[in-house]
């Protein structure tokens, strides 16, 4: 019986492998992780995820597809292996999310008092102005604790080299937000002991690996107040 990951051949020439290095081993905060998946057989794989499919059907953990005619309900992509990030790197992503977000909420203020970026022609002021989400009845309107963004999804990639890039930012209502929960509880259920072992950091950022999803809860809570 073939064993999970005992023919994976890292193609490190064409993207960067997460898991393994160049060297063709393992990275040191995955090391354990395979050591665990290798005790599965891809049958064992396949009977998992069947379970989790079914899980995430019954409770309608699922997206809407318009236009095609196989269907317009699909289940979110999951994927069993949970998503390890070391943490050096965990604190650039952090860092640089808090810098991100925190940047965009005072556009937001901006666009909505002083108008300043567009009275200097850093954006064009038609861009803003013209555009069917401006408000402009919310101009000069001061939201509680200054909090424009209150949950965001910002789509998280990482280039040939391994660093880490942000796609975009959607800062209304990011899609499968109240499914992270779900996916992480069903992520840590092949590797319970290995989970429980592992160090980890409690953090304002909840990560949902199915699509690498990154959403940032900061503002939704008052900055005096400690985070759950």
């Amino acid at each position: 019986m073939s064993r999970f990951f005992e023919r994976y051949e890292a193609e490190t020439s064409r993207f960067f492998d997460e898991v393994i290095s160049k060297e063709g081993i393992a990275r040191p905060h995955y090391d354990k992780l395979l050591h665990r998946f290798g005790q599965f057989s891809i049958d064992d794989i396949k009977a998992r995820r069947e379970i989790v499919n079914i899980f995430f059907r019954n409770q309608g953990i699922t997206f809407t597809v318009y236009g095609e005619e196989e269907g317009v309900e699909r289940i979110f992509p999951f994927d069993l292996i949970p998503r390890v990030v070391a943490a050096h790197e965990w604190q650039a992503i952090e860092k640089g999310l808090v810098q991100r977000i925190t940047a965009l909420n005072e556009f937001l203020y901006d666009i909505y008092h002083t108008q300043k970026i567009l009275k200097d022609k850093i954006i064009p002021p038609e861009l803003i102005l013209g555009s069917q989400h401006f408000r402009r009845e919310f101009v000069g309107v001061n939201p509680p604790l200054g909090i424009y963004i209150h949950v965001t999804g910002s789509d998280i990639i990482r280039d040939g080299d391994g660093n880490y890039l942000v796609l975009e930012d959607n800062l209304r209502t990011p899609a499968a937000s109240p499914a992270c929960g779900k996916r992480r509880a069903k992520s840590r259920k092949p590797v319970t002991r290995w989970s429980r072992s592992a160090a980890s950091r409690r953090s304002n950022i909840v990560t949902c690996s199915a699509a690498w999803t990154i959403g940032f809860w900061t503002w939704a809570v008052p900055l005096t107040l400690s985070m759950p």
